[in-house]
């Protein structure tokens, strides 16, 4: 926490000087938001990275239209479904096993970031 901190007051000091003064580096920029993703910070970004991709497969589920046989629709907003198919449904096990997969690896990278203490 007080590395974060001395990168935060550094950051500070030479966003105040003058600019052909101050050392602006694409590198430091990325040390220093790296440094404030570390630790807790990860493991939180993860969760935001894994709940916005179930609320977007959530969103755009996808179709398919069932008569003797099965064909795929596609993905489309779930409001408003295929139109070449007026009987095209969500297609739930599909959406089902999309899901629990984004959970697994979510949780997968959730342990991975995790701080040893």
């Amino acid at each position: 926490m007080d590395e974060i901190l001395a990168d935060i007051q550094d950051f500070q000091k030479i966003k105040t000087q003058p600019k052909d003064k101050a050392k602006y580096t694409f590198r430091r920029h990325l040390d220093l938001a790296l440094s404030c993703l570390r630790g807790v910070g990860m493991q939180r970004l993860v969760l935001f990275v894994t709940a916005g991709f179930l609320v977007l497969m959530l969103l755009f589920p996808p179709f398919h239209f069932v008569t003797q046989a099965t064909y795929n629709c596609g993905y489309s907003f779930i409001l408003d479904p295929p139109k070449d198919h007026t009987a095209a449904t969500v297609n739930i096990e599909t959406l089902f096993v999309q899901c629990l997969i984004v959970v697994i690896v979510g949780a997968i990278c959730w342990f991975a970031f995790k701080e040893k203490d």
